[in-house]
Protein backbone atom coordinates (compact mmCIF):
# COMPACT_ATOMS: atom_id res chain seq x y z
CA UNK A 1 0.00 0.00 0.00
CA UNK A 2 1.41 3.30 -0.98
CA UNK A 3 1.69 6.09 2.14
CA UNK A 4 -1.59 7.51 2.49
CA UNK A 5 -1.45 11.36 3.57
CA UNK A 6 -4.38 13.83 4.10
CA UNK A 7 -4.83 15.84 0.74
CA UNK A 8 -3.00 19.01 0.26
CA UNK A 9 -2.77 19.73 4.11
CA UNK A 10 -0.51 22.83 4.48
CA UNK A 11 -2.54 24.45 1.73
CA UNK A 12 -6.00 23.49 3.29
CA UNK A 13 -4.54 25.06 6.50
CA UNK A 14 -3.31 27.96 5.48
CA UNK A 15 -6.22 29.00 3.16
CA UNK A 16 -8.73 28.40 6.22
CA UNK A 17 -6.57 29.98 8.58
CA UNK A 18 -5.99 32.58 6.34
CA UNK A 19 -10.17 32.80 5.76
CA UNK A 20 -10.97 32.81 9.22
CA UNK A 21 -7.80 35.78 10.16
CA UNK A 22 -8.99 38.24 7.44
CA UNK A 23 -12.80 37.53 6.74
CA UNK A 24 -14.50 40.38 7.96
CA UNK A 25 -17.15 38.14 10.64
CA UNK A 26 -20.90 38.58 10.47
CA UNK A 27 -22.29 39.45 13.70
CA UNK A 28 -23.25 36.01 14.81
CA UNK A 29 -18.97 35.69 15.21
CA UNK A 30 -16.69 36.53 17.79
CA UNK A 31 -12.97 36.72 16.17
CA UNK A 32 -12.12 34.74 18.76
CA UNK A 33 -9.10 32.06 18.78
CA UNK A 34 -11.17 29.11 18.93
CA UNK A 35 -12.37 29.88 15.22
CA UNK A 36 -9.40 30.34 14.25
CA UNK A 37 -8.89 26.99 15.49
CA UNK A 38 -11.47 25.44 14.31
CA UNK A 39 -10.58 26.56 10.81
CA UNK A 40 -7.08 25.09 11.00
CA UNK A 41 -7.51 21.91 13.00
CA UNK A 42 -10.93 21.33 10.70
CA UNK A 43 -9.46 18.32 8.95
CA UNK A 44 -7.23 16.71 11.15
CA UNK A 45 -9.72 13.77 11.39
CA UNK A 46 -8.05 12.98 7.66
CA UNK A 47 -4.08 12.37 9.45
CA UNK A 48 -6.06 10.32 12.35
CA UNK A 49 -8.27 8.22 9.84
CA UNK A 50 -4.66 7.76 7.65
CA UNK A 51 -2.55 6.51 10.80
CA UNK A 52 -5.63 3.86 11.55
CA UNK A 53 -5.77 2.67 8.22
CA UNK A 54 -1.95 2.08 7.83
CA UNK A 55 -1.92 -0.62 10.77
CA UNK A 56 -5.02 -2.13 9.65
CA UNK A 57 -4.65 -5.21 7.57
CA UNK A 58 -7.40 -4.42 5.42
CA UNK A 59 -5.86 -2.09 3.93
CA UNK A 60 -2.72 -3.74 3.01
CA UNK A 61 -2.23 -3.95 -0.51
CA UNK A 62 -5.78 -1.34 -1.62
CA UNK A 63 -4.80 1.68 -3.22
CA UNK A 64 -5.35 5.33 -2.19
CA UNK A 65 -7.69 5.65 -4.33
CA UNK A 66 -10.12 2.93 -2.83
CA UNK A 67 -8.95 4.09 0.69
CA UNK A 68 -10.42 7.89 0.08
CA UNK A 69 -13.78 7.43 0.49
CA UNK A 70 -13.02 6.01 3.78
CA UNK A 71 -10.81 8.48 5.05
CA UNK A 72 -13.51 11.06 3.54
CA UNK A 73 -16.94 9.08 5.39
CA UNK A 74 -15.07 9.25 8.57
CA UNK A 75 -12.78 12.42 8.84
CA UNK A 76 -15.16 14.59 10.86
CA UNK A 77 -16.24 11.91 14.08
CA UNK A 78 -12.36 11.32 14.12
CA UNK A 79 -11.46 15.07 13.85
CA UNK A 80 -14.49 15.74 16.82
CA UNK A 81 -12.79 12.82 18.66
CA UNK A 82 -9.30 14.61 18.52
CA UNK A 83 -10.24 18.03 19.68
CA UNK A 84 -12.07 16.52 22.14
CA UNK A 85 -9.26 14.26 23.85
CA UNK A 86 -7.11 17.14 23.25
CA UNK A 87 -9.42 19.90 25.87
CA UNK A 88 -9.41 22.47 22.69
CA UNK A 89 -12.82 24.53 22.84
CA UNK A 90 -15.78 22.80 21.89
CA UNK A 91 -16.65 25.22 19.06
CA UNK A 92 -13.46 23.56 17.57
CA UNK A 93 -14.91 19.65 17.58
CA UNK A 94 -18.31 21.29 16.51
CA UNK A 95 -16.23 22.69 13.41
CA UNK A 96 -14.20 19.30 13.08
CA UNK A 97 -17.83 17.17 13.20
CA UNK A 98 -20.17 18.93 10.97
CA UNK A 99 -18.07 21.16 8.59
CA UNK A 100 -19.50 19.60 5.08
CA UNK A 101 -23.27 19.53 6.53
CA UNK A 102 -22.89 22.79 8.77
CA UNK A 103 -25.79 23.75 10.90
CA UNK A 104 -24.11 26.01 12.99
CA UNK A 105 -22.32 29.31 12.91
CA UNK A 106 -18.57 27.67 13.16
CA UNK A 107 -19.80 25.24 11.31
CA UNK A 108 -20.85 27.51 8.15
CA UNK A 109 -17.80 29.25 8.47
CA UNK A 110 -15.50 26.40 8.36
CA UNK A 111 -17.90 24.71 5.67
CA UNK A 112 -16.85 28.47 3.48
CA UNK A 113 -13.39 28.30 4.61
CA UNK A 114 -12.91 24.53 3.23
CA UNK A 115 -14.86 25.77 0.12
CA UNK A 116 -12.42 28.50 -0.32
CA UNK A 117 -9.66 25.95 0.16
CA UNK A 118 -11.07 23.29 -2.32
CA UNK A 119 -11.27 26.36 -4.90
CA UNK A 120 -7.20 26.99 -4.37
CA UNK A 121 -6.28 23.51 -4.43
CA UNK A 122 -3.96 22.19 -7.45
CA UNK A 123 -6.40 20.70 -9.05
CA UNK A 124 -9.11 22.94 -7.72
CA UNK A 125 -11.26 20.09 -5.91
CA UNK A 126 -14.31 23.30 -5.82
CA UNK A 127 -16.10 25.48 -7.44
CA UNK A 128 -16.85 29.06 -7.85
CA UNK A 129 -20.47 28.21 -8.03
CA UNK A 130 -19.79 25.71 -4.34
CA UNK A 131 -18.01 28.58 -2.86
CA UNK A 132 -20.58 31.07 -3.67
CA UNK A 133 -23.12 28.78 -1.84
CA UNK A 134 -20.84 28.02 1.14
CA UNK A 135 -20.20 31.90 1.69
CA UNK A 136 -24.11 32.85 1.13
CA UNK A 137 -24.57 30.54 4.41
CA UNK A 138 -22.37 33.09 6.21
CA UNK A 139 -24.04 36.07 4.72
CA UNK A 140 -21.62 36.75 1.71
CA UNK A 141 -22.73 38.27 -1.46
CA UNK A 142 -20.65 36.60 -4.74
CA UNK A 143 -19.37 40.37 -5.25
CA UNK A 144 -17.92 40.47 -1.35
CA UNK A 145 -16.31 36.72 -2.08
CA UNK A 146 -14.80 38.10 -5.64
CA UNK A 147 -13.40 40.92 -3.31
CA UNK A 148 -11.83 38.28 -1.32
CA UNK A 149 -10.52 35.62 -3.40
CA UNK A 150 -8.33 37.57 -5.92
CA UNK A 151 -6.32 38.78 -2.84
CA UNK A 152 -6.37 35.40 -0.85
CA UNK A 153 -4.63 34.06 -3.96
CA UNK A 154 -2.11 36.07 -4.65
CA UNK A 155 -1.03 35.86 -0.92
CA UNK A 156 -1.36 31.77 -0.82
CA UNK A 157 0.56 31.79 -3.86
CA UNK A 158 3.39 33.79 -2.07
CA UNK A 159 2.98 31.40 0.73
CA UNK A 160 3.11 28.39 -1.22
CA UNK A 161 6.27 29.64 -2.92
CA UNK A 162 7.65 30.59 0.58
CA UNK A 163 7.17 27.31 1.57
CA UNK A 164 8.33 25.43 -1.30
CA UNK A 165 11.93 27.65 -1.27
CA UNK A 166 12.19 26.42 2.30
CA UNK A 167 11.45 23.30 1.54
CA UNK A 168 13.96 23.00 -1.31
CA UNK A 169 16.73 24.69 0.48
CA UNK A 170 16.05 22.57 3.62
CA UNK A 171 16.61 19.43 0.79
CA UNK A 172 19.96 21.19 -0.77
CA UNK A 173 21.20 21.44 2.77
CA UNK A 174 20.67 17.83 3.91
CA UNK A 175 22.38 16.77 0.55
CA UNK A 176 25.58 18.86 1.46
CA UNK A 177 25.59 17.86 5.08
CA UNK A 178 25.21 14.02 3.32
CA UNK A 179 28.20 14.57 0.81
CA UNK A 180 30.58 16.14 3.45
CA UNK A 181 29.48 13.25 6.13
CA UNK A 182 30.60 10.56 3.26
CA UNK A 183 34.09 12.37 2.30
Amino acid sequence: MSVLRPRCPRRTQLATSEFARIRRFPPCFSQSDAILRGCAHHDVGRARCCKVLAKLPQAKGRTKEELLPIIDRYHEAAGASLAIAWNLPPEVAEACQNHHEPTTPIACLVAAADAVAYLLDTPPRATEHDVALAMARIGVTPDEASEFLDPLRAELAARVSAVTEVASARTSVQRMERTTTTR
